[in-house]
């Protein structure tokens, strides 16, 4: 009984053992929470400044204010995922930078550049789990740092939920992911698994 017992464990292990691989991966997304976060505070502050603007134009006074653009590049995304039966733990990087310029009447610029990293732990669930195809779902949390040309330096604490992803492709492979977070609201890229 005891030889078994002893069988069925180590075999257990040993399967266990077998079924976990690793992956690294690396892609871009589009659409971060920090992006969208930033864009649509700059838009609440012209629209803020051009209705003060309108009112110093009903007095007489002259209009200041300039015309804001904000791009966002990134983020750009590398990870590793150990993968265990139906789940995958892990962590990832990611790096995203913008610029704010704002056009003055005079045809005058000024320029904000900025950029932003982050760590984040990673935990997914394999809905869908084929040597060729992957179907998950999972969230991610960590912390970040972003800096800007205006010298100004903030920690963040950032999380992406990952509302449905996908892996096509065995030991190379891409994906593509759509989510709520620091990643995007979609990104897509290649893994290696060994």
């Amino acid at each position: 009984m005891k030889k078994t017992f002893f069988c069925l464990i180590l075999s257990m292990g040993v399967g266990a053992v077998y079924a976990q691989s690793n992956e690294f991966y690396a892609g871009y997304g589009i659409g971060s929470a920090h992006g969208v976060a930033r864009s649509v505070g700059y838009e609440l502050e012209n629209l803020t400044s051009n209705i003060f603007d309108a009112l110093l134009g009903q007095i007489g006074l002259e209009p200041t204010t300039p015309t804001p653009d904000f791009q966002v590049r990134g983020p750009l995304i590398a990870g590793y995922k150990r993968h265990f039966g139906k789940s995958d733990f892990g962590f990832h990087l990611s790096y995203t930078s913008y610029r704010y310029t704002e056009t003055f009447d005079d045809n005058r610029k000024e320029h904000t550049d900025g950029a932003m990293g982050f760590a984040q732990l990673r935990y997914d669930i394999n809905y869908i789990n084929k040597p060729a195809f992957q179907m998950y779902f999972g969230v991610s949390g960590g912390a970040g740092y972003e800096s800007n040309t205006e010298d100004e330096q903030y920690l963040w604490g950032g999380f992406h939920l990952h509302l449905l992803g996908m892996r096509f492709g065995n030991h190379l492979g891409v994906f593509t992911e759509v989510g709520v977070g620091m990643n995007g609201l979609a990104n897509a890229g290649v893994s290696l698994r060994f």
